[in-house]
């Protein structure tokens, strides 16, 4: 079988490439990760500088 022919999803790599798809939401994590921590920063120099 010529390599470009193989399906990419067989019996052996089906559970590693549907825990792949997970990898969708990583930028929105990021984000809100980023986002949370200056938010968080902002705060502390608000409240604690006086």
């Amino acid at each position: 079988m010529d390599a470009h022919q193989r399906p990419i999803v067989t019996e052996e790599n089906k559970v590693d490439v549907r825990a792949g798809s997970m990898g969708h939401h990583v930028r929105y994590i990021l984000i809100g990760g980023v986002a949370l921590a200056i938010l968080v920063w902002i705060l502390v120099e608000v409240l604690v500088r006086p």
